[in-house]
């Protein structure tokens, strides 16, 4: 039987803590951060996110992403349904001025409560791949409690739209292929996978899943339901690529945003075996503490041995899915574990084809694939501790409780830093002076 009640308790708990962050981040204010004065210290790019949304809320359409000194176009790349959802949203919470802290809270619990749709959606999938109560409550705690996934929700930025809706998605997948396809399945994926696109590119991650579970179902679905659902996820997103393409000559803005972040692109570290390894030593160290917990504007984490015992820990649990696989052998467990494996795979993919094209090694860019991280980490803790479950698994619950406690308190120390610096530094009229660009990428920083 799905329990409910304890599934309902991991997403209270995902909303405490991430209203907690949400409210603890400072909104649209500077600081100095290692020593670089930033216009915007809450989350990365939360203000580019943010003057998106008024942009859309003021009733001006869509901001051009030709580059300019406006921060609304540094986003403006992106496809809108975040934005004009999140515009609505402020409509809703009586939102007037954009630069008021209420506003940007009010902001913020959308994505809260998007986060919280998404602990329900991995535990449902959970539970539709193995039928299992231990799996399905470990991969919700996980996804519910990771501090880096309680960060995502707590910002405002179309990832966690985006992570909802794959996670929903494979849901699906799982459930159509255990119960044979039909005509309306089919088409609630291809209305996803469609609103999906129209809130993140990277959505084709979402395509392989897809692919996989038509193929491996069996007996496999109607033609027309083969056609359907990619069909209706273009006819979907198609308005915004043909604008696009009207406008800019460029259907997915990839062309603009190449243009748009060329001070992000990777140096030439190919022929340069010192550059490519401390790159690489880089890359590995950002995107493992940005998996657990690296907040902020990637300056807020945990203490050193804190991400070592993650790191063993996680270790363990991978090694405990990959010996669990003797128990399932089965060919319909098979056709499951790919379904939800592939989106994974999709999801590293883009994110390693991204890093080597620009220097963003931020773990929460293949999110949309914490549902299949969660559950294959839930499969490797049901094989260590299946028979000590009443002990071991509250015990992981209070360890991840403890440890989101513990990012709060460094994030109100850090912040506050921050913020301290700045004053002790003349204030913001100083930089300004100095001419600091507006647009906050961490990788644009200029030195003082």
């Amino acid at each position: 039987m799905f329990p409910k009640r304890a599934v309902w308790l991991l997403i209270g708990l995902h909303f405490f803590f991430a209203g907690l962050y949400a409210y603890i981040a400072p909104y649209r204010t500077p600081g100095i951060i290692d020593g670089l004065y930033m216009a915007d210290i809450g989350a990365p790019d939360e203000l580019a996110h943010s003057k998106y949304i008024q942009y859309v809320s003021e009733g001006k359409g869509l901001p051009s992403p030709i580059a300019s000194k406006d921060m609304a176009t540094y986003e403006a790349h992106q496809p809108p349904l975040y934005y004009a959802a999140s515009a609505i949203w402020t409509k809703i919470g009586f939102c007037t001025d954009f630069s008021s802290g209420w506003c940007g809270y009010w902001q913020r619990l959308m994505n809260v409560l998007i986060g919280c749709l998404t602990v329900l959606g991995a535990s449902r999938m959970a539970w539709l791949a193995t039928k299992k109560p231990n799996i399905t409550l470990v991969t919700g705690t996980i996804v519910a409690l990771l501090p880096m996934n309680v960060g995502v929700s707590a910002s405002i930025n179309n990832d966690p739209l985006l992570i909802c809706f794959g996670t929903w998605i494979i849901a699906l997948l799982v459930q159509a292929y255990q119960e044979d396809w039909s005509v309306k399945n089919g088409a609630i994926v291809g209305l996803m996978l469609g609103l999906s696109l129209l809130t993140k590119t990277s959505a084709i991650a979402f395509f392989l899943p897809l692919a996989f579970c038509l193929l491996l179902s069996n007996p496999g679905p109607k033609p027309i339901i083969w056609l359907r659902i990619p069909l209706l996820a273009i006819i979907l997103a198609s308005p915004i690529w043909i604008r696009n393409y009207i406008l800019y000559n460029d259907p997915l803005l990839l062309k603009t945003f190449a243009v748009n972040s060329a001070g992000d692109s990777m140096p030439d570290i190919w022929h340069n075996t010192k550059a490519f390894a401390h790159y690489f030593l880089v890359f590995v160290q950002q995107s493992t503490e940005s998996f657990f917990g690296l907040l902020g504007y990637m300056y807020i984490r945990f203490p050193v041995w804190i991400y070592v015992l993650l790191i063993f820990a996680t270790g363990l649990l991978v090694l405990g899915a990959a010996k669990n696989r003797k128990s399932q052998q089965s060919q319909n467990n098979k056709g499951v574990n790919w379904i939800i494996g592939s989106l994974l795979i999709g999801a590293l993919i883009l994110y390693l084809r991204f890093n080597i094209e620009h220097t963003e090694p931020q773990a929460r860019y293949f999110f949309t694939a914490i549902a299949p991280i969660g559950y294959f980490l839930a499969i490797g803790f049901d094989y260590w501790f299946l028979k000590k479950m009443r002990v071991s698994y509250p015990l992981l619950v209070a360890l991840l409780v403890v440890l989101n406690c513990s990012m709060a308190a460094i994030m109100v120390r850090a912040f506050r830093t921050m913020q301290d610096d700045l004053r002790e530094a003349g204030g913001t009229a100083v930089f300004e002076k100095k001419n600091q660009p507006a647009r906050t990428n961490m990788n644009q920083l200029k030195s003082l």
